[in-house]
């Protein structure tokens, strides 16, 4: 059967690596947390099928967990990899250094200075009208220094911070909202900004460090991919399946990191296509609701045949509204299971609009609803 719940506060959600980058729809870690308390033993295996910014996967380290995560979006996957293989304490020290450095002089980086009357080399369709010419040629600037980094944890523990301040340096009103506003710029404030974010991001390892108790990490997997061919997994390994799985016609994850996307030079459009459950195929395309229960379908097929016998798979899924008519995610989650070889073994639902600090099972009469489905793998 699932815990009982008593989550905390969403700012829980922003406590040490938690809150290394802007995610839009993180669920509260209470939900893992307890989930992993109560399905898994230090070193089982956790696959986060559509890991996001790797909530799941942190508190699967916390719990002497092995995490797995899978998503495509590469933002989400640069975030997950930050938080779940940080810099050892050591490489953290270094980089402490460099920010000093590059503070003192916040138009020097590594062996160069920055033009600014040279053109940006980075440009996209509207680049000028989502980026100040000058915020440009600073985001180079740290681009061309990270760039240089061996240590492949230090160089993308520095990528997710500056990916995480991507959105206010630009022009891009907010992380929710895809249009562009004039924002005031001055000379030296993009790397302010960075440098800013990259010390409270070390100072949230450091946290994260003390809350393990170790300086070590289980080794953790994050792969750019789509979870409905994941040969790349043993079948019959893993011990446990937890996700937030796309929820239909509700967010573009892809639109609103695709600054971030054209910045690090990740293909938007593949990750567009790629996106389960998106407005833009649901609304904007009118995708019919049966292809979002044939993808993920597909998806839960494949987890199924990757989790060991009897193993749980546990979602949490929110109902959606399309064409002006809700669906009950909870009750299509319960149909798309049963080709998968896996059984419904308990279920909660909870409203939607906010999180509660009581967890009931009661369905009250809340429009739109949230649901923790508990399936488990036939022997």
């Amino acid at each position: 059967m699932l815990p009982s719940f008593d989550f905390a506060l969403r700012e829980a959600g922003r406590n040490h690596v938690h809150g290394m980058h802007p995610y839009a729809a993180k669920f509260t870690p209470e939900i893992p947390r307890k989930l992993l308390g109560a399905f898994t033993q230090p070193g089982d295996i956790v696959l986060d099928p559509f890991c996001g910014s790797g909530t799941t996967l942190v508190e699967a380290l916390l719990a002497d967990c092995i995490p797995i995560g899978i998503d495509t979006n590469p933002i989400a996957c640069l975030a997950s990899y930050a938080k779940t293989t940080p810099p050892s304490r050591n490489e953290l020290t270094q980089i402490k250094g460099d920010l000093n450095i590059w503070e003192q002089n916040t138009t020097f980086f590594g062996n160069s200075s920055i033009q600014y009357d040279e053109p940006p080399e980075i440009t996209f369709l509207n680049s000028s009208k989502w980026f100040h010419r000058d915020a440009l040629k600073e985001v180079e600037g740290i681009l061309t220094f990270i760039g240089q980094i061996e240590s492949i944890r230090p160089r993308q523990f520095l990528l997710a911070s500056l990916s995480a301040t991507i959105v206010r340096i630009s022009n891009q009103e907010s992380e929710t909202r895809w249009r562009a506003i004039q924002k005031p710029f001055s000379r030296g404030s993009a790397i302010a900004k960075f440098v800013k974010k990259a010390r409270d991001n070390i100072k949230r390892v450091e946290e994260f460090y003390g809350k393990l108790g170790r300086d070590s990490l289980p080794e953790a997997s994050i792969h750019c991919a789509d979870s409905r061919y994941l040969d790349f997994i043993s079948d019959n390994s893993i011990d446990l399946a937890l996700s937030s799985p796309p929820y239909m016609n509700s967010y573009d994850y892809y639109l609103y990191h695709k600054l971030r996307m054209f910045i690090l030079g990740f293909d938007h459009k593949k990750t567009q296509e790629q996106e389960i459950g998106s407005r833009n195929k649901h609304s904007d395309k009118s995708a019919p609701e049966q292809s979002f229960y044939t993808e993920m379908a597909q998806c839960i097929a494949e987890i199924a045949r990757k989790l060991r016998p009897k193993a749980h798979l546990c979602f949490v899924v929110g109902d959606s509204i399309l064409n002006g008519r809700l669906v009950d995610m909870g009750c299509c989650y319960k149909s798309i299971v049963k080709d998968a070889g896996l059984s419904l073994i308990d279920s909660y639902s909870y409203p939607q609009t906010k999180y509660t600090r009581t967890f009931s099972r009661t369905h009250k009469n809340h429009r739109k609803k949230s649901h923790i489905m508990l399936f488990q793998k036939l022997p």
